[in-house]
């Protein structure tokens, strides 16, 4: 233990003498004896031991590589040794020892030594370095021992390359008494490289690219040596350090935002003692040397500093961009079954960063999420939006009520599992077309096929459902490319969704996704299946299910298109979709559906409240949706939209305090105009806003960037300033149920 004593305390000694030079050592600077040793080894019952001396050089320089065996086991060992070397470096086969062979074309060596029990052998090879790799100078040379079927094996790293040169010391020749100055010296060839300086007055400093500081002024020799594996290159320049001052700052953070307090770095110089003045270019000055500072507004401010000391003054400007969080709003439906998928949509720009917290330990990041509960309760679910200024979180309740909890099992049927329901009732289409129950005396079975080589299980669902009508004397069915591609893109969001709804995740219908795909003809029907791998047990699955089956046999039915997904990401993992039209009738109508607020909404005229609608067409070139407001002085138009949400959402967020005229109670409607009004939602809904009593003038107040929106259960934070607690759950309106579309997705088929 006194012995371990006396070397700490040695060392400490050691230490403070090099702290008392002034010497700096900064241990993350590898050495060139440190960083290539030229020695490995491979363990064993025969260990082989290998050194490259010197493990580093230059074009026409010679290595020598030692390798050294030996056979710990009791018996006659015959390894082989295979050493692989870099292209660049070249063995010297002109006097090979015996069991030595050599491949000149993969420049590699292998030996053949035959050991007696504890027996070693050595062998010496010399290497020359042909040329060398400037931007990769370390090589390895690969050892690989086999022996009694087993291989190990090894590297050595080696360094070619050439001695270093420096280019340049300083990059300016003058700095004031007191100022930060980086030494940063330009150094060609090869690395790893060690620095060296000198500073002029005494210092030295063992440190890449030193920040240091004059205290007094002078002229000061700088010198610098600078090494590499191979040699080294010394250079000097002088510095003059004077007394007189100068200016220069900076800040922590170059995105600040409103209500966040910068810190200005100062880093001016000259003799002191020194004065300092700030002008931050809101009004507001300091005398600080390194002050801190908020800006109340966002905006572009011009910001200045004075340095003064006996001998004048030097001033600085710079700019400080002051932004807003980013202005966002979140859909989410209120109420969703444990179990069943919830969907949600972040609006914002495409700036903004999106994450969310489902209130069950689940994040999401991403502008779109689909999330299913285990159980059912009230959660807490909230979306963040961030930008290079702060962060917009939002809020909302979820409530998740009882429901059938599902978890993936991979569905195997047979034709004897599918038994027919029981229903019997005609399936109505709410849009007007009236398709008649078909009976089923047994469950139908439906034969494999000898199908077509190499074709896709949609062209197989193609062939499988047209084989299903031919057995009730029904026509084929044609195949449609825009109906292909709407049943396509209904697959796919079901998978990526993780949903099984025949709304998809922008609220479209069946019928809306038809129009919206360039289908020109009559809707009839949509049919969704999840769960079989084979189109066959799909196709059988639909003709014995009560709800599926008119829709499959359809005989007003002329177009078909179809879509698989397979995804094995998604808890069904096998999507099908087939989509019906009747090329004999008309197309369906497109219809603005509106979505919220629901009628009679009231609210105060400093919350914001978002309005969404499904429209089906893509918009022609100058249409736009306007969004209307008619009270009793008149009608006023509050804003435009000429791009949906998300396939054939439209959203707008309204903040009243942009429309002082919007006091009181109003009827608000959506209309496409290009030019003139070419359509108007019918569903004319009402809203109230009154003044908020807390506001301390009835002008609003203008921002530069849009707050927010906010819905009456949707509470908001914005960061820097702290978060708000979460509201406790409170009762929402229900929202009116879509109308029930002559479409159907699979039950849970019981065991037998």
């Amino acid at each position: 233990m006194r012995i371990q004593f006396r070397w700490v305390f040695f060392l400490l000694i050691f230490m403070l003498l090099l702290a008392g030079f002034g010497m700096q050592i900064d241990p993350a600077i590898p050495t060139a004896a440190a960083a290539y040793t030229g020695l490995a080894q491979i363990e064993g019952p025969v260990q082989l031991d290998i050194a490259i001396s010197p493990p580093v050089g230059a074009p026409r320089d010679t290595m020598q590589v030692q390798l050294q065996i030996r056979n710990r086991t009791p018996e006659t060992a015959v390894p082989t040794i295979l050493l692989s070397f870099p292209q660049n470096l070249q063995p010297d086969v002109k006097q090979l020892p015996r069991g030595v062979t050599v491949n000149l074309q993969a420049n590699t060596i292998q030996w053949l030594p035959v050991l007696e029990s504890g027996q070693g052998l050595e062998l010496s090879l010399p290497l020359r370095v042909e040329s060398v790799d400037l931007t990769s100078p370390e090589q390895e040379v690969t050892a690989v021992l086999h022996h009694n079927g087993q291989e190990k094996s090894t590297q050595v790293t080696l360094w070619t390359g050439v001695p270093p040169q420096i280019e340049s010391v300083l990059s300016q020749s003058h700095v004031a008494v007191g100022q930060s100055y980086q030494l940063k010296a330009e150094i060609s060839g090869p690395g790893p490289f060690t620095q060296e300086w000198d500073l002029g007055d005494g210092r030295r400093v063992a440190v890449n690219d030193p920040l240091v500081v004059y205290p007094t002024a002078g002229i000061y020799t700088v010198s610098l040596v600078a090494k590499n594996p191979l040699g080294e290159a010394a250079s000097s320049a002088q510095i003059t350090v004077v007394p007189h001052v100068a200016a220069q700052f900076g800040i922590d953070d170059d995105t600040p935002g409103v209500g966040q307090s910068i810190a200005f770095h100062n880093d001016s110089g000259g003799q002191g003692p020194l004065q300092y003045t700030w002008q931050f270019g809101d009004g507001t000055t300091s005398q600080e040397a390194a002050p801190q500072h908020e800006y109340q507004q966002p905006g572009i401010y011009e910001v200045s500093l004075v340095v003064e000391n006996s001998l004048g003054l030097a001033q600085a400007f710079g700019q400080v961009t002051v932004g807003l969080p980013p202005a966002a709003d979140m859909f989410v439906v209120d109420s969703a079954p444990a179990g069943e998928p919830l969907f949600g949509q972040a609006i914002s720009d495409e700036t903004t960063a999106v994450a969310w917290e489902m209130g069950d330990g689940r994040i999401y990041q991403g502008a779109e999420i689909n999330h299913a509960y285990n159980r059912s309760g009230d959660y807490y679910v909230t979306m963040i939006a961030e930008n290079e200024f702060g962060t917009t979180r939002l809020g909302k309740w979820i409530h998740v009520g009882a429901g059938i909890l599902k978890s993936f099992l991979p569905l195997i049927t047979k034709p004897g599992d599918l038994n027919p329901g029981s229903s019997g009732d005609a399936v109505t289409d709410p849009l007007g077309l009236d398709l008649e129950a078909v009976d089923l005396e047994e469950a139908f079975v439906l034969e494999s096929l000898d199908l077509p080589a190499n074709s896709t299980p949609a062209e197989q669902l193609f062939i499988y459902v047209n084989a299903a009508r031919a057995k009730f004397d029904l026509p084929p069915l044609e195949s449609v490319a825009a109906l292909n591609s709407a049943a396509a893109a209904h697959a796919a969001d079901m998978a990526a969704f993780q949903h099984t709804n025949h709304s998809g995740s922008d609220g479209s219908h069946p019928s809306e996704r038809l129009i919206y795909h360039g289908y020109e003809r009559g809707y009839a029907g949509e049919a969704t299946a999840w769960g079989f791998a084979d189109p066959r047990y799909a196709v059988e699955f639909w003709v014995n299910s009560d709800s599926h089956r008119p829709i499959i046999l359809n005989q007003y039915a002329t177009d078909l298109g179809v879509a698989f997904v397979e995804d094995y990401s998604a808890p069904s993992v096998w999507y099908w979709t087939a989509e019906f039209g009747n090329k004999f009738s008309s197309a369906w109508q497109p219809t603005l559906r509106l979505h919220n607020p629901q009628t009679d909404l009231s609210i105060l005229n400093t919350e914001m409240v978002s309005f969404n609608w499904n429209w089906p067409k893509p918009l022609a070139a100058g249409e736009q949706f306007v969004l209307v407001m008619h009270g009793n002085s008149g009608s006023v138009s509050v804003g435009t939209i000429n791009r949906p949400l998300w396939g054939t959402r439209y959203g707008f967020i309204l903040n009243p305090l942009d429309f002082p005229e919007l006091i009181g109670n109003f009827d608000w409607s959506i209309r496409l105009e290009n030019g003139g009004v070419l359509m108007t939602a019918t569903d004319l809904r009402t809203i109230t806003i009154e003044p908020d009593p807390t506001l301390p003038t009835a002008t609003p107040i203008p921002t530069l960037v849009p707050t927010v929106a906010i819905t009456p259960d949707v509470t908001t934070t914005v960061m820097p300033t702290p978060s708000a607690a979460a509201p406790s759950p409170t009762p929402r309106a229900t929202q009116e149920p879509p109308p029930v579309l002559i479409t159907a997705t699979p039950l849970p088929t019981p065991e037998n």
